[in-house]
Order: structure tokens, then sequence, then C-alpha cells
């Protein structure tokens, strides 16, 4: 019995046989299957018959026409032109699995790719989802674009139109009236239709328009262009306004006499008479301008093919939905979008005039074709058909059984399997089972686009993985990898710090282990490294026999491995190991010395907190945090590695060449942590002889130096910067320091005797000192000021 392969396609499939070829439009059933020194493979690709990979009458086997119109990979629903873009690859920014050569929102994920106006730029990041910009403009920045924007000059981002004229509120000169051409005669910022101020000159013009056909009254808010002139002694006015049924014009005129015409009608309507009105001052004038519409008939139908050939067998019953776009050529103003398929023609009435058809999404799996122009006239409909091309080429699958993943020795073509190729995505529909045995290779030839290939379940055999195929024009190709069924070995990882089990004794360890696994004595040969860590638990597939598991070494000096060991692994079975390794630690012992100097040692039982954190991966985690004391000292025990130091100084310490890591050894580990007093030290600033006029300024003047230690004083350089009135303020261990000021221009240092600008303190001794500065050049002040000690 045979089965239709993907509907109404011409696919068909034989329980025993498969597409194998193409020959001139249709596709053809071959029975039986290719000889076996054929079919030999090895993983890779096999070519047709003729040895070139494509059948004999594929007469574009390069696909080298430049009719490479739309992009062949899923996803894209914009049909942009890239002539020669194989697929759609590279990054993907905004990780909705489109790539960002073929994204239309590059930065907003949008995986359906949705354009409702068809504009390049998808609905999740346009500005004006529905209104066609591809330039994406906005001046005023509220987010709306230009083309769609209600004020395109002012931020209105919430689009506020109390009216309904079209001009939002914020822009608009009567927000509660509608008057879509906003006019105001008097330039009082309030517009005509809402100005109840009479100047004594003008008057009010309401002018509606009425659009009938066949003499009866339809809706239609086409927009029209009417003029506006004066004639007689009215003072010259001649402008242009646009008007519809739903937007009337009401606008002030200066009191006189008007003659009211249509500008640039198109052919669709035809105005029953102009008109010529009188408006009184402080009076109004209706009057109604009159279109008569015009309409006929439009069919579009959609053919598709597998060539350009009239052939009917070339001809392919194909229910994919395709976009078309009918934009009027002759000032109509219709541009519409329609979904249109083989079973759905379209059947449209229009103004008459000339159209263009354009497709504007188009699946991959068809050649887009050129725009079609046509002429819509009242007495005769007008019929096109878009003819799209099914562009195909050939999908290989092969099948291969394995032992395990590494070891695909072994040949199985006795075991038929049966596989099920669905398209996906915009690909024509296709659903269909067929038939394939290693060794046997199954060919099709297929619309372009992607595939996903799965089995039927078959006993004894397990399929590695489905194949998700995305076919383009160069073919392509997948094989079926099936496993025999055997048993599992699955491993487990526990790091301890102790054999004995209990909680005292086990940690949360994330180190990541190297597992081998190598098959032994008369098991077929099989070799291979897993990665394991705790909480990650690894299960393989083996065939049966004996295995030796290992650790792979070295291993960090914080992890003992355990001893290698055997497994035995029966069909239809799971077996489960675990795999320890003791943590290997060294006792650490910490001790505290504080000292007055380098030289004076004194006695303080302050006591200082320490934390020590794993600086490398190789070191086992978790965090200590302990105190440490001159009559206290830290003893503990760490896993081998690296550790960051860091100690936790009180006000009045300071730590001297503390480490910032401590590495733990076999063996004993001793580190020693040395703090100094420190004495608050105070720099105050002086500055002598400003004139009077530029006192605040002179005396606000802000210095700056450093603090160096000297002599057998801890090494410390130290920047500072004071002014009158603002300390430098710093903790000095006890010892002897030269201060030197930064020569300032126009303030001049006092010489202390040790060189103009530099002096030395010594801690606790010159605890508070005053740095005085002459304005100018002073010599009184300069030699008659003593500094403060």
């Amino acid at each position: 019995m045979k089965r239709c392969l993907g509907g109404a396609r011409g696919l068909l499939l034989a329980a025993a046989c498969l597409l194998v070829a193409t020959s001139g439009c249709g596709f053809v059933v071959v029975d039986g299957e290719q000889t076996r020194s054929d079919a030999e493979h090895s993983g890779h690709r096999h070519d047709g018959k003729d040895g070139d990979g494509w059948s004999k009458d594929d007469k574009d086997k390069n696909d080298d026409d430049g009719e490479c119109l739309t992009l062949s990979c899923p996803g894209d629903h914009m049909s942009h032109t890239h002539k020669g873009d194989r697929c759609c690859v590279g990054p993907d920014v905004d990780k909705d699995g489109i790539p960002d050569s073929c994204d239309n929102c590059k930065l907003s994920p949008n995986p359906t790719q949705r354009d409702s106006d068809s504009d390049g730029v998808g609905d999740e990041c346009d500005n004006c989802p529905e209104v066609c910009n591809e330039d994406q403009f906005d001046e005023d920045r509220d987010g709306v674009g230009d083309a769609c924007d209600n004020c395109e000059f002012i931020c209105n981002e919430d689009q506020a139109d109390a009216d309904r004229d079209g001009v939002g509120d914020a822009c608009d000169n009567c927000r509660d009236l509608s008057n879509s051409q906003q006019p105001d005669f008097d330039h009082d910022g309030q517009g005509d239709v809402c100005d109840d101020s009479c100047d004594g000159v003008s008057g009010v013009l309401y002018l509606y328009k009425d659009v009938v056909k066949d003499g009866y009254d339809i809706v239609d808010n086409f927009k029209f262009k009417v003029r506006i002139t004066s004639t007689g002694t009215t003072a010259a006015f001649d402008e242009v306004y646009e008007i519809s049924e739903d937007s009337p014009l009401y606008i002030r005129l200066r009191a006189g006499t008007y003659h009211i015409s249509e500008k640039d009608v198109p052919p669709g309507y035809t105005l029953e008479s102009e008109l010529d009105v009188t408006i009184p001052i402080c009076g109004i004038a209706n009057a109604t301008l009159v279109d008569d519409k015009h309409t006929g008939k439009l069919e579009v139908h959609k053919d598709v093919r597998l060539t350009e050939d009239k052939d009917p067998t070339c001809d392919v019953e194909d229910d994919t939905k395709f976009k078309v776009r009918i934009k009027s050529k002759d000032g109509n103003k219709v541009d519409e979008i329609h979904e249109i398929s083989e079973d759905k023609p379209l059947y449209l009435e229009l103004p008459v005039g000339k159209y263009e058809i354009e497709e504007i999404y188009v699946p991959g799996a068809f050649k887009q074709p050129d725009p079609i122009y046509v002429e819509v006239v009242e007495d005769c409909p007008a019929e096109v058909t878009i003819v799209n091309i099914l562009r195909r080429a050939k999908l290989t699958i092969f099948k291969d059984v394995c032992n395990t993943p590494n070891d695909c020795s072994v040949t199985r073509s006795d075991v038929t399997f049966t596989a099920h190729i669905v398209a996906t995505g915009d690909t024509p529909a296709l659903d269909a089972f067929f038939l394939i045995r290693e060794g046997f290779p199954r060919e099709f030839f297929l619309p372009l686009g992607t595939y996903e290939i799965t089995e039927e379940p078959t006993p004894g055999f397990t399929l590695v993985s489905p194949l998700e195929i995305t076919l383009d024009k160069d073919g392509e190709s997948g094989t079926l990898i099936n496993l025999i069924d055997a048993g599992t070995l699955t491993l487990t990882k526990d790091v301890r710090l102790c054999a004995e089990r209990g909680p005292e004794c086990d940690i949360a360890d994330p180190h990541v282990f190297s597992v081998h696994i190598q098959s032994t004595g008369t098991t077929p040969p099989f070799s291979t490294d897993i990665r394991l860590s705790e909480g990650n638990p690894k299960t393989i597939g083996l065939a049966p026999g004996t295995y030796l598991v290992s650790e792979n070494l070295p291993l960090p000096p914080a992890y003992t491995p355990p001893a290698p060991f055997e497994v035995t692994i029966t069909s239809d079975t799971d077996t489960a190991r675990t795999l320890v390794n003791l943590v290997n630690r060294a006792p650490v012992t910490i001790t505290k010395d504080v000292r007055q100097s380098l030289e004076t040692d004194i006695s303080d039982n302050t006591c200082f907190t320490v934390i020590l954190n794993p600086a490398t991966a190789d070191t086992p985690p978790g965090q200590v945090v302990r105190l440490v004391c001159e009559n206290q000292p830290l003893s503990l025990e760490l896993p081998l590695g690296v550790y960051n130091l860091t100690e936790l100084v009180p006000p009045g310490y300071v730590g001297f060449n503390i480490p910032a890591q401590i590495t733990v050894v076999a063996g004993t580990n001793t580190v020693s942590l040395v703090n100094l007093i420190t004495v608050e030290v105070r720099l105050r600033k002086d500055v002598v002889g400003c004139p009077y006029e530029s006192e605040p300024a002179c005396s606000a003047h802000v210095f700056s130096g450093t603090i160096q230690a000297i002599g057998a004083t801890p090494p410390l350089t130290l920047p500072f910067t004071f002014s009158e009135g603002h300390d430098f303020v710093t903790q000095l261990p006890y010892g002897q320091y030269q201060v030197t000021e930064t020569d300032e221009p126009g303030y001049t240092p006092q010489d202390f005797g040790s060189g103009a600008g530099v002096f030395i303190i010594t801690v606790p001794g010159n605890a508070d000192w005053t740095v005085h500065n002459c304005f100018g050049d002073n010599v009184t002040c300069r030699e008659g000021v003593t500094p403060d000690m």
C-alpha cells in the first residue's frame, strides 16, 4: 500500500522503495536498492549515479543563475535579497536563534521575525510597526517614529488624541474638536474650528467630503487634495488642503467669494462638480464636495511549479502561504498586504488604476518572482497569476550501527530501520516514513528548507540522536547512528576530609576530575575519558565485557586518587560505582607579634581577625575566619593548596609585611604576622602675608607633598594635601619621616634648616606640626616666622 509523502505533493513512498531521483518535472519512485558496492561508506556523502552528486536532469547543478533571491535559512520572514547568501551564519547577540546577519531585530529577541509593515525592521524593535519606515527616524525622540507620530516635533510617547483627528493632543490647536488641517486664521494658537472670536473681517468655511458609488453613498476615507482660491474682489488666496469623509475641513478665511476644486484626483474618483461659496463676515459657509468612485475587480492566483516550463507535469499542488503587497502606482493610495496560496486566491475590488503586485514573504524553498504590474478597469475583471518555482536539492541519509560511540566497527546490514522525516519551519509540508539499512543510504530530492529525521523504536538498538538538517542549494547529508543495546556504567564522585562516613568528613567540592575507562581482556577495544565532579554523575553505555576505571594523574596536591578498579558490564543492567578522593591536609600555625617599632618589642594582647580563602581552582573550597593574638597563636589543619590571607587591622595598628598569600604544603607550616603601633599625626597650614583684597583665595590655596619614612623606620611613602583650616591627619608607626612640600609658585616655604619646604619629624615626638608659607617674595616673613612644633 502506497502512502502520500507530504499530502498532495506527488511524493509517493512504498514500503520498500524510496524517492531517489528526478525525471523531468515529476518525482519518480524507484523500486529496489542500490548495490552494496555503490553504497559503501565511512560517514562521507555519497554522490549520485553520474558521480556529480546531482540528478542528470538538474539544469542548474551549481545554482549559479543569480536567482538566489531569498535567504535559505529558517526564521527569515523578510525575503530581503541576499544574492549568493547560502545561509544565515554568524553571531546571535540577542540569543533568539536568528543569526545577526539576517535578524531584523539584532538587539531584541524575536524568533518569529514578524514584520507587519514589511519595512525590514521587526515589530519587536520597529518604532512604527504598522507603517513602513525603514529609516526609523524619530525627530522628537519619544520612541514613536516620524512616519506614525501624531506630533512629529513634540515628545508625546502616549500618542493621546482626544478628538481622533490624527493630530496628538500635545500639538493640537483644538484638542476637543476634530481639525486635522490645524488652520488658525488669526495665528492666536487656537484653531479656527474652536476659535469663537471674530475680528470683523473673516468668517468660517465648513467643507465636507462625500463619496458615492453608482449613486449610493458609501464610506470611503480617501484623502483628497482640495484647492481653495479667492475670486472677485476678495483678497488674493490660493491654498491646497487635505480632506476626507472622516476629516472635514474647518477653516477661517477672510470674508468674500471663493472657488473650490480638487487637485491630483486619482483615476478611481471623479469630482461631480466644483463649488463657488461666499463666506460672510463673522458667519459660516457650509459646502460639500462629492466624488464618484469607480472600481474594478482584481483576481490574483498562485501557481507553484518545479520549473518555468508550462508542461502540466511540472505543476505542483502546494498550499504554502505567501504574502503579497498590492500598491497603487497612480495616486489611489492603496497599499495592502494579503496572504495567498494555491488553494486561496485573492478576489479584490479596487479603485480603477494601475497597481504593482509584489511578493514580500517567500519561504526559502521558493524563488521570488518579479513584481507584476496590472491595470484595473470598471468593465472587465483583471486576472494575474504569480508563479513560484520550487527549489530542490539532494538529501542523503546514511545509517551506522555501533557497539559504543567510539566503536563503529560492527556491520549490521541485516537490520532494517524505519525512519520518519518531517519538514519544519516554513518548509513545504512533508511527513513520511522510509526504510533504511546500514550500507544502503537513501537519497531524496526535496524542497530547500529544514527537516527533522527520527526513527521508530527498533528492539535491541538505540538511536543516538535525531537529525536536524538544513537543506540548501548545495545539498546535504546526515547519518542516523544506532548503538547496540548493552549495559550502562554510572560513575559518581565523592570528596571527603577523612575516610569515615559522616557529615564531619564530607565537603562540597566542585573540582572536576578526569576519569579514564579502558576495556580489558577479550572485551572489544574501547577507551574514553570523562569529566566527573561531585553532584554531576555520568552514565555511559558500554558493550558487555570488563573495563578498568582509573583517575588520570597527576592530581592537585590536595587530593589522593582512588585505587583503579575493574567493573563487569552485562546487557540491560546498570552498574554504579563511586570514586572517593581524600583531601590531604597539613598543620598550620599562625603567630602574632605586636611591636612599638621594628627595634622595640612590646606586650600587647589585642586579637586580630585573620581570613583565609582558597586562591586557586586546585585548592579545596572553604573559608576560614579565626582570631590570633600574641598570647594565643592560631593552630589549624588546612587542605594542601594556596590561600589568600586577609588581616582585619583595628585602629592604632598597621600590618608590617603581612603576606597576601600562603601556600600550605605537606609537613609543618608556620606564618608570623607582625603589627606596629601607630600614632595620629596632624599637619596644619598657615599662609602669612596675604594681601587684603585676595585674602580668601590666598589662604584657601591647597598645598601637597609626601611623607617618606627614613632611617630604620619601616618603608612608607604617603602623599598628602592640606590648606588653612583643612588639616592632613593620618596614622604613622613610630620612627622618623621626611616631610616634603611641593613647591607652589607665589608661595614661599619657610627655610627649616633642611632645605626649603623640607623638614624631619619624629613620631611620637612631633605629632602636631604647623607649616608656614609666605605669600610672594616677603623676606621679612620668611626670616621672622618660626615654625610651630
